[in-house]
């Protein structure tokens, strides 16, 4: 396997195990491999302001791939100065999905379009889980109001028939959207995700490819989990996780013997590359 220019991560499931932090094992071998010449970069479903402080911890300069692709931070190391890629949903179209379709009782979450995130549930375990996406959370009963710009989410969970008729309808009246239904075991629901389209992990990785002045075939891109197949899909290597979901698996041109629980990146990058240690 030949050395990637480019070694691209996710966060949750991946990088990092459930207590959130990268391990020193982990920052160890990811230096040792920058210092054999691949780059490194995160792509997550987290709000940019919360990959950033990884990024941050890792010392990154590569462009940040945030929220699935709706928002990439490009730092310019001659100056240090950030500008941020964006691709939302219309604030519109946003407001008019929650007025339409979003029953007033349901819980709901979305990016205010500036990277906060609007949380309207009395629920605190779902405060809770919000704060694995975002460190800087807005309680308001009222989100169509809260909105500052185009969002890059807006998340609602309900009864699975009523998701599944707004689902079809939304698909048909806003082509520009992706929807998606997911059963979410931390609270016992379903929930409906809504985001553009036109913005997705794989997005983002062929954003910072062409940035970085690559190709798809000198990139090896880690995941676990569904939001991650788009970025298996451009022509790079994929690895995923010992604990990734099947259908990830079935995409995959190599699976890590270790979960992200027992440092899985740091040992796959040390078999293949480095000196493995025990």
């Amino acid at each position: 396997m030949e050395l990637p220019k480019l070694i691209v991560l996710d966060l949750d499931g991946t990088l990092l195990p459930e207590s959130k932090c990268i391990s020193r094992r982990t920052i160890e071998v990811l230096s040792q491999m920058e210092r054999r010449g691949a780059s490194i970069a995160i792509a997550t479903g987290k709000f940019l302001h919360l990959a950033r402080g990884y990024g941050e911890e890792l010392g990154l300069t590569t462009p940040m791939i945030a929220l699935d692709g709706a928002r990439i931070e490009h730092k310019e190391t001659a100056n240090g100065r950030r500008s941020i890629e964006e691709r939302g949903i219309p604030r519109d179209t946003a407001i008019e999905i929650l007025d339409r379709y979003i029953d007033p009782s349901w819980d709901v979450f979305a990016d205010d379009g500036a990277d906060d995130l609007l949380l309207r549930s009395q629920r605190l375990e779902l405060e809770r889980i919000t704060r694995f996406w975002a460190s800087s959370v807005r309680r308001t009963h009222d989100v169509q109001s809260s909105f500052v710009a185009n969002p890059a989410i807006l998340v609602a969970y309900g009864p699975d028939t009523e998701l599944r008729t707004i689902a079809g309808e939304i698909e048909t009246r806003y082509p520009e959207l992706r929807i998606s239904l997911f059963w979410s075991e931390f609270l016992g629901c379903h929930r409906i995700t809504v985001q553009p389209a036109r913005a997705s992990k794989g997005d983002g990785v062929l954003a910072v490819i062409d940035r970085l002045d690559l190709q798809p075939g000198d990139c090896m891109v880690f995941g676990d989990w569904l939001n991650d197949l788009p970025m298996f899909a451009v022509g790079c290597v994929n690895v995923a996780m010992r604990n990734a979901v099947p259908e990830l698996k079935a995409e995959a041109d190599h699976t890590t013997e270790w979960t992200s629980e027992d440092d899985g990146v740091a040992r796959f990058l040390e078999d293949h590359f480095l000196s493995p240690r025990t």
